[in-house]
């Protein structure tokens, strides 16, 4: 059996069926690679102060409270997704976190 070269519109049809594309936009990667860094920032900053001052709930209350992304940042590092947290509290979460609504379970 002899081989044939395949067509660049062969080429072109095989990527198209059998690939995943990717859409590339430069502003949201960029923009979305800063919020990845602020969480990383976050986590790294508690995990120094848990390294330096040992574990205390202080420091996931003040997480929570005071950083925007805070929880985001918990869930991340926990390997919970928000929908997961939402069923285990069985409330409604609104998007912000006020010290009435952190719980500890323990």
């Amino acid at each position: 059996m002899k081989y044939t070269k395949p067509t660049t519109e062969l080429k072109f049809k095989t990527v198209i069926n059998k690939n995943t594309f990717y859409f590339f936009n430069p502003a949201f990667e960029e923009k979305y690679e800063g919020y990845l860094n602020s969480l990383k920032e976050m986590l790294l900053i508690l995990k120094n102060n848990i390294e330096t001052q040992g574990l205390k709930k202080e420091f996931f209350e003040q997480l929570l409270i005071e950083k925007e992304n805070g929880l985001r940042a918990l869930l991340a590092l926990t390997g919970f997704s928000n929908e997961t947290l939402k069923r285990l509290a069985g409330t409604p979460y609104t998007g912000h976190i006020v010290p009435s609504e952190i719980c500890w379970i323990g």
